[in-house]
């Protein structure tokens, strides 16, 4: 019978543990990083430039996730680690929580002045194409008639 992956850890010595957090800490320090990247080339306006961040990124927070449920799934050897090593992983997942949150809130900006950009240019395209309202031979005002449509003809010889 094969022992599950959480009796795997909770057997795990302080040594392997102590590695496992080791591990967890490079890779939230290269989320980070790139997480810092991304927000900077955000900040100046060059986002198509993220796009090669994106899959490492997916890819890291990937082995994140699956690391930090492996770690709830063994507080007991979570405790018997390296104090210094289980604070510096927590500082390292705080920076990471607030840079992700000041990420967000680039995004939402970018979209929001992208949106008003593109809703000034339907406004303005809009108020190209609107007529003044006519006159019937009643003098009553008539609702205004789209300007006429060009026609074009392709004819050859």
């Amino acid at each position: 019978m094969m022992p599950t992956v959480a009796a795997q850890m909770q057997a795990q010595p302080p040594a392997d543990m102590n590695r496992h957090l080791t591990e967890m800490l490079d890779v939230v320090q290269r989320l980070i990083s790139l997480v810092e990247a991304e927000n900077h080339l955000l900040e100046t306006e060059r986002p198509t430039a993220i796009q090669p961040l994106l899959e490492e990124k997916g890819r890291l927070s990937s082995v994140l996730a699956y690391g930090l449920q492996a770690l709830k799934r063994n507080p007991a050897g979570v405790e018997q680690a390296d104090r210094a090593l289980r604070d510096s992983l927590s500082s390292a997942l705080a920076t990471f929580q607030d840079l992700v949150m000041a990420n967000g809130r680039i995004v939402l900006r970018l979209k929001r002045v992208s949106e008003g950009i593109l809703n000034a240019i339907i406004e303005e395209t809009q108020k190209g194409k609107r007529t003044t309202p006519t006159y019937n031979p009643g003098l009553a005002t008539a609702p205004a008639r789209p300007p006429a449509a060009s026609i074009a003809l392709n004819a050859t010889v």
